[in-house]
C-alpha cells in the first residue's frame, strides 16, 4: 500500500491500523512529505480493492495551524474518490488511534482536537473531534465542522 500511495515509509509515531470502517490509517513524518505524495491512482485502487479497504488515510502531526493536531488525506480511488476533501468518518477512528498511541490527553473527562484536510486540493476543511472518556474507557466520539454548500439538488424515484 505504502508503494501505491508514493510513500518511502510509515513514520514511527504511531502503528498503521485498519478501522472498523475498514480505511487503512498510515502515519506519516511531516506535512512537507505527506503533501508532496503523488499516489498511483490505479495501482491505490487495485491494492485497496483487493484488501478490502474503503480507503487510505495518511496522517501527519505535522500541520498548518498551530491550534490544529493532525493533517491528513484521504484516497478511495476504487469507489471514484482519487481524493476526498474531508472525511469525517475516518476522524472518529483517528481519535481513538491518537489516544491510544498516547497522543492525545483527556482534560477531565473530554479530548478535543482540530484536523485539517483539503488544503492541497484548493478546499481547506478543518473538523473538530471530541472524545467523552470516562474510567478510560471512549464512550463517544463527535465529529463536526463548518461546512459551505456548493452544489444542492434532489433525486427523484421513477414510478413503480
Amino acid at each position: 500500500m505504502r508503494e501505491a500511495v508514493g510513500l518511502p515509509a510509515a513514520a514511527g509515531w504511531a502503528a498503521a491500523v485498519t478501522t472498523p470502517d475498514h480505511d487503512l490509517v498510515i502515519p506519516v513524518a511531516g506535512l512537507d512529505l505527506l503533501r508532496s505524495l503523488r499516489p498511483n491512482m490505479t495501482a491505490l485502487g487495485d491494492a485497496a480493492t483487493h484488501a478490502g479497504l474503503r480507503g487510505v488515510c495518511l496522517v501527519s502531526r505535522e500541520t498548518l495551524e498551530p491550534g490544529s493536531t493532525t493533517h491528513s488525506r484521504f484516497f478511495a480511488p476504487h469507489y471514484g474518490i482519487p481524493e476526498d476533501i474531508v472525511t469525517g468518518s475516518v476522524h472518529s477512528s483517528i481519535g481513538l488511534w491518537l489516544l491510544e498511541a498516547g497522543l492525545l490527553r483527556p482534560a477531565g473527562t473530554m479530548v478535543e482536537f482540530t484536523a485539517e484536510q483539503g488544503d492541497g486540493l484548493g478546499r481547506p476543511g478543518r473538523l473538530r473531534v471530541e472524545l467523552l472518556v470516562q474510567d478510560g474507557v471512549v464512550g463517544r466520539v463527535r465529529v463536526g465542522g463548518s461546512a459551505v454548500t456548493v452544489m444542492a439538488g434532489s433525486i427523484a424515484r421513477p414510478p413503480a
